[in-house]
């Protein structure tokens, strides 16, 4: 029974995600259109419509989505950060550092008025 509970106010938690996220990213998705439509000279639609037409379903889609799911993707969030955070660095990496850092050091000689000693 408490299971049952929790279950539910998780639902009902994730719905009023889902509404809040539906309405950031419809009010992103209709102001990146009303953008595109302005640099356009020949063609001005109303962004709106365009948005209830093209876009809604994908975007009620997503919040729903996003909202429902949102531990996995964290999780998922969290191991892909894990695995890709301060890897070692390849020897094309290494070589690319040390010749900015030495790009860097000439620069700082040449500014200051150092002369290099052999």
């Amino acid at each position: 029974m408490i299971a049952i509970g929790c279950v539910l106010a998780y639902l009902a938690v994730a719905l009023f995600g889902a509404r809040h996220l539906y309405a950031r990213l419809r009010a992103r998705a209709i102001d990146k259109r009303a953008e595109q439509n302005a640099e356009m000279r020949f063609f001005r639609a109303d962004a709106v419509k365009e948005f209830n037409e093209w876009d809604r379903v994908e975007v009620v889609v997503g919040a729903v989505l996003a909202t429902v799911f949102w531990p996995l993707a964290l999780v998922g969030f969290g191991v892909y950060r894990f695995v890709t955070t301060d890897p070692a660095l390849s020897r094309t990496e290494l070589a690319a550092e040390r010749d900015a850092m030495a790009k860097r050091i000439s620069e700082l000689e040449h500014e200051l008025g150092i002369k290099e000693t052999p």
